[in-house]
């Protein structure tokens, strides 16, 4: 057992009894229902740079997401990869989470280190309801001025990915944008 499934243990414990919903000193309870009590803890990266911002995007607990960055979360936190908490989020296809992150200041273009942005992700990838969710995370990235002809270091664009990962919604939605 390590830092990281330590905080999705807490994240899960958190989100599966609703203890965020009414935090209590660390010492009331030995799992969860701290959280957002102990935020300066979850506020930190684990060994792998998972923060509890990146950790409730990526599985798309949108509630948690929304009590980190009231408290102040770092949505421009990274994981070793350069992954943003938008990024997770466009991959989960959690647009509830995305539009949030967006309207703390998150920044819609920035890449991982290999140049993925979150458009690209979002478009990319099976996370999530593959109709109603990717094309509400495309959309609102892409009204949220993202650039759909980025490239990342190996030359793909989103709708490069998109049809090369099979994902015709996203290509089609993506070529209707243009």
């Amino acid at each position: 057992m390590d830092d990281r499934s330590l905080g999705q243990c807490a994240v899960s414990a958190d989100v599966i009894f609703g203890y965020h919903k009414d935090p209590k000193p660390s010492y009331s309870f030995p799992c969860g229902h701290s959280i957002l009590a102990m935020f300066e803890a979850y506020s930190k990266a684990d060994k792998l740079g998972v923060t509890g911002l990146l950790a409730a995007a990526s599985v798309g607990h949108t509630k948690i997401v929304e009590r980190l960055l009231a408290r102040g979360a770092d949505f421009e936190a990274r994981t070793l990869e350069g992954a943003t908490p938008l990024m997770i989020a466009a991959i989960a296809n959690d647009a509830e989470s995305i539009n949030m992150l967006l309207l703390e200041g998150a920044d819609v273009n920035a890449t991982a280190k290999k140049g993925q942005t979150a458009l690209m992700l979002a478009s990319w990838s099976d996370g999530g309801d593959l109709w109603t969710g990717r094309t509400a995370a495309v959309r609102l990235l892409l009204n949220s001025g993202a650039d759909a002809n980025a490239q990342d270091a190996a030359g793909r664009s989103a709708l490069m990915g998109a049809a090369e990962a099979n994902n015709l919604i996203a290509a089609k939605f993506l070529l209707s944008w243009s």
